[in-house]
């Protein structure tokens, strides 16, 4: 009996001293500025073989070019949470390998809360191993990003029911454009074709800029493209959004259904941006991070930031970000499984 007092009193003991640690490490936190990885490249998205293709040109263009909505959103991120924890947040690109090198560098960084990973909904799940980002922690998440389906404006099936329609009845299996393998754009087409049954062959294409060219010009009849990329284009007459993938409709498109208000019961797909910390990152200090990322996002100029972007706001407490994570890497297990199945 008085053997297992002690080991009682150990234990508590022991858990005291643990929250005692933690809470002398959130007091100190942040000692030093904070690192921001980013791992993609200046273009926003790595090619299709996962390595961006710069020539001196190509460098040049993107010095003088506007950031892509990763560094932008990165960037507003780095000030936003430097100005909350009253430190320096810098930013550093470790792009390549599919987003696995920026992965892997913060996976390998001291986890004491100064190494952070920019990532989207993407890069983590491909890299990842019982349903989360390997040695990583979720923290928050950012935004939302919802996408267009989107045809030339001259295509008769302007509806996504005339789509349908029209696909079940071609004589050969109709084109659509992504944004390569492993993407939000390559799993929202994918679960299209699942919804409603049609045939469709994706073309992968190098960014949203190829295939909304490609949809432009009519080398693909449709495509599935970030609605923060097709905005710039909207009323310029050569393309349409004929729905987006979100359960709720975007106010820069007001006018614009979703997928599922057009008839496909259910339907939501999307990605999002989130931020990731080292997986032994005291609890404390990712519990602090989440609190001041979750309060950045809730103000009304980062929200007016976000939908001028073609985003929605997302917010969520650590669990809740890591069930999400959880969710859809086990929803994108499905759909591997069914489309090997119909294979």
């Amino acid at each position: 009996m008085a053997r297992a007092m002690t080991l009682q009193h150990f234990k508590l003991g022991l858990a005291a001293l643990m929250l005692l640690t933690q809470c002398g490490r959130l007091h100190a936190y942040p000692e030093r500025p904070l690192t921001l990885v980013v791992p993609f490249p200046a273009t926003g998205t790595p090619d299709i073989n996962g390595t961006p293709r710069l020539t001196k040109m190509v460098k040049l263009v993107q010095t003088l070019s506007t950031p892509s909505l990763a560094d932008a959103l990165a960037q507003e991120v780095a000030f936003g949470l430097g100005t909350a924890l009253e430190r320096t947040v810098l930013w550093e690109r470790k792009a390549g390998g599919m987003g696995a090198n920026g992965v892997s560098h913060v996976a390998r960084a001291l986890p004491d809360g100064h190494s952070l990973l920019f990532a989207d909904n993407s890069t983590p799940l491909q890299h990842a191993s019982g349903g989360l980002p390997h040695d990583l922690a979720p923290v928050a998440p950012v935004a939302a990003v919802p996408l267009a389906l989107i045809g030339e404006s001259t295509n008769s099936r302007r509806t996504v029911r005339q789509l349908i329609e029209g696909a079940r009845s071609a004589t050969r299996q109709v084109n659509f454009a992504a944004l390569g393998e492993t993407t939000t754009s390559h799993y929202a087409s994918e679960a299209f074709f699942q919804a409603t049954g049609i045939q469709g062959v994706r073309v992968n294409y190098n960014g949203s800029t190829d295939a909304l060219n490609a949809v432009a010009t009519r080398n693909v009849e449709f495509g599935f493209v970030p609605l923060t990329a097709v905005l710039p284009f909207v009323g310029g007459g050569k393309l349409r959004i004929i729905a987006l993938t979100s359960q709720r409709r975007h106010p820069s498109v007001p006018d614009t259904p979703t997928i599922a208000e057009s008839g496909v019961d259910d339907f939501s797909a999307g990605g999002w941006f989130g931020i990731f910390a080292p997986l032994a990152t005291p609890r404390a200090i990712v519990a602090r991070l989440n609190g001041d990322i979750n309060r950045l996002v809730k103000e009304d100029g980062w929200q007016s930031m976000l939908f001028a972007r073609g985003l929605f706001p997302l917010t969520a407490e650590v669990e809740e970000f890591r069930a999400l994570i959880s969710r859809e890497r086990l929803r994108l297990a499905l759909r591997a499984g069914q489309s090997t199945a119909a294979h």
